[in-house]
């Protein structure tokens, strides 16, 4: 079901590692003990991510009659909040989910949502992200570090637009920073 001329697309990889790791065990016959001791290899973790296309097609022409910026890099990513958010009195609380888009120049914070629940409201952050496009214009570049960002926002721009580069990036140099000042001011 989509949100706002968004369709919701989720993405499985399979994350393979070598690590194996160390059990030692005890295995009981009777009075008898007999220790074991071996090296078994994890399962497979199937990482689930959620992407949202954008299938409002006027909205994609605003975006791509907004221009480009030829110099303009952003880092976007997400992360949990530092913080416990409760909506109500008696309610659960959470930590949201914090979507953060930064000019890699400046480190100037352009953009910001925050949700409870990314594979449910992860379209907040695609508005928020195009919003910023038609606003200020496309940027040559967008960073991001998390695979989760990646997949949240790369079918917007790769099937439709495809007018910028996306790049995975091992270290962002603003978010760190970025996210520990947050930390900072949130706990603070």
């Amino acid at each position: 079901m989509g949100h706002g001329g968004q369709a919701v697309i989720i993405s499985e990889i399979e994350k393979m590692g070598s690590s194996r790791y160390f059990e030692i065990g005890a295995d009981y016959q009777g009075e008898i003990i007999t220790w074991l001791d071996r090296y078994l290899e994890p399962a497979p973790v199937i990482m689930k991510y959620v992407a949202f296309e954008i299938t409002d097609e006027l909205l994609l022409k605003k975006i791509l009659t907004s221009g480009k910026r030829k110099q303009a890099v952003w880092e976007v990513d997400t992360f949990f909040a530092p913080f416990p958010v409760q909506e109500k009195k008696g309610e659960r609380p959470y930590f949201p989910k914090t979507f953060l888009i930064l000019d890699s120049k400046t480190g100037l914070i352009l953009g910001h949502e925050m949700v409870k629940d990314i594979s449910e409201e992860g379209y907040h952050c695609i508005q928020c992200l195009t919003d910023l496009m038609v606003d200020s214009k496309i940027p040559s570049r967008i960073l991001v570090e998390r695979d989760e960002t990646y997949h949240l926002n790369k079918m917007m721009f790769v099937i439709k637009l495809n007018y910028f580069t996306w790049k995975k990036s091992m270290q962002l140099a603003h978010n760190s920073p970025c996210q520990r000042g947050y930390v900072q001011a949130g706990t603070g």
